[in-house]
């Protein structure tokens, strides 16, 4: 059975593995912590963050109960972005990080994901260390947490602040940015860390109510930062999620910047700086033709991996890259960060504007985009697309149809129960009713 999904575990809160009466959350934590006992050559510490939902708090002490009852002392750094977290369980040397968080999922869910002490998400071979530890016992009520075994320090935050404001190796005086903090985990760190590093900053989406996170706000909703940029007369704008672990920019005339034409800007960057050794770059196979285009001109050498940013780290280190990245906007500095970073990335791009004294419109203009769509349908049960002879045949005959022009992905998401069947080419109608027809047939076919 499995119980990790690409990026840890994540639902619905108060149904199923987070169903209260379930004990399930204490069970993982119990069973993560035993195996975590197992590879510790010392006293067990975790240190654990989450992000601004308000069953965070309640799912954090759940977690405290498990990890007790199996000995591990548990240190909270309260609300901080996830890569908070990775950077804390690698600099201060813990067993393991924890993060309560459902990224840019809606309030109602949440998830744990855990950090090894490299600060690099677990393993898949650890994840399934835990998941038989998990399965091979039922769930159930765990005592109180004992004294010592769970305590707060909230100064660790400032830790994570100061390392990545040190990061910026230009300084951002002179430039005017919009912060859009999703009402969430950065809603504190995101503004500090700008203005620490020189950035007269306007912040947006700062006053989490343990609802409104994400909400028509943040990385999936970065249309409203555009506008403030526009309405402001800043030089830029950048929207995290909801643990800031991603974030999607805007130039100075209101144009989106995705994950695509971030990476992009950023390689390009370094490799002209000579930090780019190899001249190689790590993205997912979401990325947009375009961004590949633009790299192979450029002569930056792309390294295609499965999508997650966990997938990306992998590659990165294969490919010995020290950046790898995502369309929706997780990047990674391999040389300074373990995780995908969204305030790392703000720091660096902003960092290439101040560098080249160049508008982030002008930067970003040598990465043509193509049309792109993206369906996500409704999929229960996840059913394998090879035992669908009719979806597979329409998939067939529409990528011979696109040909070299364009590219047809289809996979089910790690997160969410969907399929995700994204084409994208040079006519936008065309794209859009190929998309369609794979949605019907597929939807036919289950």
């Amino acid at each position: 059975m499995k119980l990790f999904g690409t990026d840890g575990i994540r639902g619905e809160y108060g149904k199923g593995f987070f169903a209260r009466d379930a004990f399930c959350v204490e069970h993982l934590a119990y069973c993560a912590g035993r195996v975590l006992k197992k590879h510790s050559a010392s006293d067990c510490r975790a240190v654990i963050g989450r992000d601004t939902r308000e069953s965070s708090e309640e799912i954090e002490k759940r977690l405290a109960e498990g990890f007790a009852a199996a000995g591990v002392l548990l240190l909270s750094a309260g609300v901080v972005p996830t890569p908070a977290v990775s950077y804390l369980a690698r600099a201060k040397k813990f067993a393991a990080g924890v993060v309560v968080s459902a990224s840019h999922n809606p309030w109602r869910d949440n998830g744990i994901k855990f950090f090894s002490p490299d600060g690099e998400k677990f393993s898949d071979a650890l994840e399934s260390e835990i998941e038989k530890e998990y399965f091979a016992s039922a769930p159930r009520k765990r005592p109180p947490v004992k004294a010592g075994l769970y305590a707060a320090d909230f100064s660790t935050a400032a830790d994570y602040e100061r390392y990545t404001a040190g990061l910026c190796d230009v300084r951002l005086d002179g430039l005017k940015i919009v912060v859009d903090c999703a009402n969430g985990a950065a809603s504190t760190s995101g503004p500090k860390i700008l203005r620490a590093a020189g950035a007269e900053v306007v912040v947006i989406n700062a006053s989490p109510d343990g609802r409104n996170i994400n909400e028509n706000c943040g990385s999936l909703h970065p249309e409203g930062m555009s506008a403030e940029v526009v309405r402001v007369g800043a030089d830029c704008g950048v929207s995290f999620d909801g643990d800031a672990d991603r974030a999607i920019f805007s130039d100075e005339q209101g144009g989106i910047v995705d994950g695509d034409r971030t990476l992009a800007v950023c390689a390009l960057h370094m490799k002209k700086s000579g930090l780019l050794p190899g001249g190689v770059v790590v993205a997912t196979v979401m990325s947009n033709i375009g961004f590949l285009k633009a790299m192979k001109s450029s002569g930056v050498k792309v390294a295609e991996c499965p999508v997650g940013d966990k997938s990306v780290r992998e590659e990165m280190k294969k490919s010995r890259a020290v950046l790898g990245g995502e369309q929706s906007g997780h990047v990674i500095f391999g040389a300074c960060a373990a995780t995908g970073d969204g305030i790392l990335t703000a720091i660096r791009l902003f960092g290439a504007m101040k560098s080249s004294g160049a508008k982030l419109s002008v930067m970003t203009d040598f990465v043509r985009i193509y049309p792109q769509t993206i369906l996500n349908v409704e999929a229960r049960d996840k059913k394998s697309l090879e035992s669908l002879p009719l979806f597979v045949e329409a998939l067939a005959e529409e990528e011979k149809k696109l040909g070299d022009s364009g590219r047809i992905f289809v996979r089910y998401s790690g997160t969410e129960p969907l399929l995700r069947i994204m084409v994208e080419g040079p006519d936008g109608d065309a794209i859009k009713s190929i998309a369609a027809r794979l949605k019907k047939v597929y939807l036919e076919s289950v």
